[in-house]
């Protein structure tokens, strides 16, 4: 067991994975069925905290996903899609018995992979627009995107009073409750000796894993996954990374659910309303 950076409460397990990573594995609350909760690209485990306060009859377990949060960077930058579905395997690996789950972005596209590698590990998903692209992107228009997105993003905060103002008037925080982003804050950032602040996941390595989900083939790899599946997305027609949402559910047979007035973020937004979705999905594996 491991303290995390800030608060002494803040305790969390480690999980090896492929490629020498360590993963942080978080204890968020709860009792009975153990739950995984996979977070999205750029965050940490602990941003679920306030979406697992909803859901108190699952024992709720989250990783920090690699490069992410308190989890390692692997030694060869290897963000390739297969090794965040191999992480959350080996995270199932570590529990007793087949697992509920609920993802987030990144994260729901990881657990969808490896429901469809591991057969009988997960009982059910429920997931908030997974990042999946269902047809061919122009190389050249996905590099100049990345490059236009990427290339000034701030890594380095003079301190925690630089950073919370800056991400809480970014698009992931906007309409989220401040709790939400000092969770962030706690987990997501590294503490340097002159008490500056830098992002745990590097801008270029964020880069790199939304250029791997731009080349993956969602249509070979993604399909029915042996469990039931509840697809959330924010509103009518909502994209879901750079495919539809509606398009997604239909291809890995997800009865999918529109949540109003709800942004990409929407699990951080309103973890009230996402987490009667998400118990009705896991109550409904349960019985």
């Amino acid at each position: 067991m491991v303290l995390g950076p800030y608060y002494a409460w803040v305790e969390y397990s480690v999980i090896h994975s492929g490629g020498g990573v360590s993963l942080a594995l978080h204890e968020l609350g709860g009792q009975g069925q153990t739950a995984m909760f996979a977070h999205g690209v750029g965050l940490c485990a602990r941003v679920l905290q306030p979406l697992a306060d909803e859901v108190k009859s699952f024992r709720v377990v989250a990783p920090d996903l690699r490069g992410h949060g308190l989890s390692t960077r692997p030694a060869d930058g290897d963000f390739r899609l297969e090794t965040f579905r191999d992480d959350i395997i080996a995270v199932i690996d570590a529990q007793d018995g087949p697992v509920v789950a609920f993802g987030h972005s990144l994260g729901a596209t990881a657990l969808l992979l490896a429901a469809g590698r591991r057969p009988g590990a997960i009982a059910a998903i429920c997931c908030y627009e997974p990042i999946a692209v269902l047809y061919q992107l122009e190389s050249t228009s996905v590099e100049a995107e990345l490059e236009h997105r990427f290339s000034r993003r701030q890594r380095s905060f003079t301190d925690r009073t630089a950073a919370l103002q800056r991400f809480s008037a970014t698009p992931m925080f906007a309409n989220c409750n401040v709790r939400v982003v000092n969770l962030f804050l706690d987990d997501g950032f590294v503490a340097q000796p002159d008490g500056s602040l830098d992002l745990a996941l590097a801008p270029q390595d964020e880069m790199e894993i939304i250029r791997a989900g731009t080349t993956f083939d969602f249509r070979e790899e993604l399909g029915p996954v042996g469990c039931p599946v509840t697809l959330l997305t924010g509103r009518s027609g909502s994209r879901s990374g750079a495919g539809e949402a509606p398009a997604v559910a239909e291809l890995i047979g997800a009865n999918l659910v529109e949540l109003g007035g709800l942004s990409h973020f929407g699990p951080m937004e309103d973890p009230k309303q996402v987490a009667q979705h998400v118990l009705t999905t896991f109550l409904e594996a349960s019985t």
